[in-house]
């Protein structure tokens, strides 16, 4: 009877053991996952930081380059030909600044962007950056920066799940039925099914983690 009582109390620990190491590996394993998510979330950040400087220095160089090389060459290239290739890279760089300009101090949350205020801070005129942004990227001046505002909440998309796909819309200066429309035409996807897409794939990434890191 003793035997039992004291193998019986034994089981009884162990169990209570097993329990408890059960809840720390329970513990240790949601604050991995959200070290991992925490970490890519900055790598994120960080990385579509360094993308928007990099293309930025990247437009400035080329319009330094075809600059010096168009007055390099101007002895040879014929002045109408020449003028043109100057022309366009001139767009190019306002456009680059147009870019900027939008994306920096959340200029592409505003529904009503002025354009009085935007052609005054690029120095310039209407129909010079309308022209330009035509010229460079086949857009008008508005589908460019409605473009610009989408490629912003496609990342909000990706990242924060816990913003309403309408909070997300109406963060970009779109109301809910025009994002949609302009989501599903420029990306062939619906703004939901992008996001469910991407869930998967970031839940199955963090599976694949759990599992070599438990193997």
């Amino acid at each position: 009877m003793i035997i039992i009582v004291i193998m019986t109390s034994i089981t009884v620990v162990l169990l209570l053991l097993l329990s408890n190491l059960y809840r720390l590996y329970r513990f240790k394993q949601k604050a991995y996952l959200d070290l991992c998510r925490q970490i890519e979330e900055k790598n994120l950040r960080s990385a579509e930081h360094n993308l928007m400087t990099t293309q930025s220095e990247l437009l400035s160089q080329s319009f330094s380059k075809h600059y010096n090389e168009a007055l390099s060459t101007s002895a040879t290239t014929p002045r109408k030909g020449k003028n043109e290739h100057l022309h366009h890279q001139q767009q190019q760089h306002l456009v680059a600044r147009l870019r900027d300009y939008i994306l920096a101090d959340d200029h592409f949350m505003k529904n009503d962007i002025d354009r009085h205020g935007l052609i005054a801070a690029l120095s310039s005129n209407r129909t010079s950056l309308s022209e330009a942004v035509k010229a460079v990227t086949n857009k008008t001046l508005m589908e460019y920066i409605n473009f610009l505002r989408l490629e912003e909440a496609k990342r909000m998309l990706d990242k924060h799940h816990e913003f309403t796909i309408e909070a997300i819309a109406e963060k970009y200066g779109f109301s809910l039925r025009t994002f949609h429309r302009l989501f599903s035409e420029h990306y062939h996807i619906s703004p939901a099914k992008y996001r469910k897409i991407q869930f998967q794939k970031k839940t199955q990434k963090s599976h694949l983690k759990v599992a070599g890191l438990t193997s």
